[in-house]
């Protein structure tokens, strides 16, 4: 789609006779055309009427000679005609950037400019090839640039999604009260002739080997510390580490798992040596009254402490659940109003990922440029993520949402029982600037959540564990 505009824009500066008609000063128009382009961009092209380009080049050159000084003439008097014909090529190539510019800046904040057609970003505009300034010609430019999605059309309303549920159990109690125990625990020595069991705190020393048996020295790890049936280390030894005493060494050829981060060893077999440094075991406080004493003063009881546990995991639940039927719904609302997401948004986010792994900007700009597997396999999740926080925004335009001083204070409340914090430690650590924000936007949040929600109906599911929930 194509627009056509003109603008009126007055020539600012003295007018040069050289350039213009004797007659007199008048007005010129510059032209502007506005093509649609995929992906929520659009291309601007531009025609900048000969006149206002002759007159914008002597007004730039008159800046220009006042601050040059050339041999045999005073600073700012050597003539115009000398300046322009010893640095012709530079300065027509600075001042066609000038003219450029300034001719964006105006049409763009122009009453007549297009709300719906202004860059998304102010540093995104591309020029399209190397324009530059004849005196005798009009100049044609055109840049393309990315614009914000509209999304007036969006229907956010009347949906059904089914989303899978779950309750709080015995069990989950149950383990929960075993992590306590586990928190609450202390740690002792094994006797030296006791070997490694699961559960057990091990220090061992590790390496990898070559073929011929020796020690890869790059690979080497002293003092390395893991508790054993964890699975938590990157090459997964638990079980092979299992019966080892305090001293003795095992070799053992051990079968990378599949996607893995390093895809080097990935589905690879390496050998491996390791030296039991060290063996703890963890000795669990009993499940009663004391218990739960120790936990918090306000449990009286094993019943009091099991109550807690219960209602911190519901409220988790209802947490999870909510978000779990917003996304549902956001995702429905998406596939009902299809819309493009601007290219410079995603690349941006893009950027924010791999940059947390890959610092050197020009390596991670690289990366993303590359299409790689893995940044495919990253751009439809984003582009989704994206599309999502759009539709939130557009919620929240047309449901402004306040919070007043009275839900901070009841929010701060709610922290503060979940986070097993006191309110006045809680409410003294919200009253800086940044965690209060934070806080106020979290409650805006929950209400525009609310506000889906109610406008949409979410059925529930298959009924899954809570673990399936909230792992």
């Amino acid at each position: 789609m194509v627009e056509r505009h003109l603008a009126k824009v007055d020539v600012a500066g003295p007018t040069p006779v050289s350039r213009l008609s004797p007659q007199k000063r008048k007005e010129v128009s510059i032209t502007k055309e506005i093509t649609r382009l995929e992906k929520s961009a659009v291309k601007l092209s531009v025609i900048v009427p000969k006149d206002e380009v002759c007159a914008f080049y002597d007004k730039s050159l008159e800046e220009v000679a006042r601050d040059i000084q050339i041999k045999g003439f005073r600073k700012g008097k050597a003539p115009k005609s000398l300046i322009e014909q010893k640095f012709r090529s530079v300065l027509r190539e600075q001042i066609t950037n000038e003219l450029i510019s300034k001719t964006i800046i105006d049409l763009i904040n122009a009453e007549d400019f297009p709300k719906d057609a202004a860059p998304l970003n102010y540093m995104d505009p591309q020029i399209e090839g190397e324009p530059k300034i004849d005196l005798e010609t009009d100049l044609h430019f055109a840049i393309t640039y990315d614009v914000a999605p509209q999304l007036e059309n969006i229907k956010y309303e009347g949906l059904e999604v089914t989303v899978d549920y779950a309750e709080i159990t015995d069990e989950d109690i149950e383990r929960e009260l075993e992590e306590v125990r586990d928190r609450n625990s202390i740690v002792i020595d094994r006797d030296e002739s006791s070997p490694v069991q699961k559960g057990d705190i091990v220090t061992l020393d590790f390496c990898e080997l070559d073929a011929d048996g020796s020690e890869k020295s790059n690979t080497k790890r002293e003092d390395f510390t893991f508790t054993a049936g964890s699975e938590a280390t990157y090459y997964k030894f638990d079980e092979d580490v299992l019966g080892l005493k305090t001293g003795e060494e095992k070799i053992f050829d051990k079968t990378m798992p599949k996607h893995l981060t390093d895809n080097e060893n990935e589905g690879n077999t390496i050998k491996f040596k390791v030296k039991i440094k060290s063996i703890k075991e963890k000795k669990l406080p009993e499940l009663d009254d004391e218990l739960a004493q120790d936990v918090d003063e306000k449990y009286n009881t094993l019943d009091d402490l099991k109550a807690g546990i219960k209602k911190k995991l519901t409220a988790e639940l209802e947490d999870t659940m909510r978000g779990k039927k917003i996304s549902a719904l956001l995702d429905a609302v998406c596939e009902a109003n299809p819309f493009d997401v601007p290219e410079s948004m995603i690349r941006t986010e893009l950027y924010m990922r791999i940059s947390q792994f890959v610092p050197d900007m020009r390596e991670a700009a690289a990366l993303i440029d590359s299409e790689s597997d893995f940044v495919k396999r990253m751009r439809p999740e984003i582009e989704l993520n994206i599309k999502k926080a759009l539709i939130m925004q557009k919620v929240s335009a047309d449901f402004p949402v306040t919070v007043d001083e009275e839900e901070i204070e009841k929010e701060i409340e709610l922290l503060a029982e979940r986070i097993n914090s006191s309110v006045d430690e809680v409410k003294r650590y919200h009253a800086e600037e940044a965690p209060r924000a934070e806080l106020t936007a979290a409650i805006k949040n929950r209400k525009l959540n609310e506000i889906v929600l109610a406008k949409n109906t979410v059925k529930d599911g298959n009924k899954v564990s809570f673990l399936e929930i909230a792992p």
